[in-house]
């Protein structure tokens, strides 16, 4: 039985992309520890609703992950990364954000990020966080338990006012 090629389905493996990296983006790798220091001057709350943000817009039924990698670069690159990406992410199996990263990073904020920055602290480069984690996921064993428990850590409980 002859069946033609059009009417295969997608297989796993035709969806997969290939992310790109801090040194496509930005012409240069960032420091191992770009994320950490970062972090460390980003207050939680804003790195908590970054990644929610983009989280919810790669998560909406139906949304292109490639209009929401354009608009993302769109609104928060700057040139000439911004034209970079762009180029970059005319090839359709190419990819800017990597949603495992944000997850991660959110954890990592967790741990790292201050409630709110001392005064006279500039703020932090959220986007190179996000970019330098990227770049060194997987590289790393990382530190600290990965299991999730039914009582509240000290954080939380520092957070609820007690």
């Amino acid at each position: 039985m002859w069946v033609p090629a059009s009417s295969q389905e997608p297989a796993p493996i035709d969806l997969t992309a290939i992310f790109l990296t801090a040194d496509e983006i930005f012409g240069f790798q960032l420091p191992t520890n770009y994320t950490q220091s970062q972090l460390q001057r980003l207050p939680l709350k804003g790195v908590l609703r970054f990644c929610a943000m983009v989280l919810n817009a790669l998560a909406i039924p139906g949304a292109s992950a490639f209009a929401v990698d354009q608009g993302f670069a769109n609104q928060l690159l700057n040139e000439p990364g911004r034209s970079r990406v762009l180029n970059l992410l005319r090839d359709e199996t190419r990819r800017l954000l990597v949603p495992q990263a944000f997850m991660l990073l959110a954890r990592m904020a967790m741990g790292t990020s201050p409630d709110t920055l001392p005064e006279g602290t500039h703020e932090g480069d959220t986007v190179g966080a996000l970019f330098g984690l990227s770049q060194t996921m997987g590289l790393f064993l990382e530190s600290g338990s990965t299991v999730i428990g039914d009582r509240p850590g000290t954080r939380a409980v520092a957070g609820a006012g007690h």
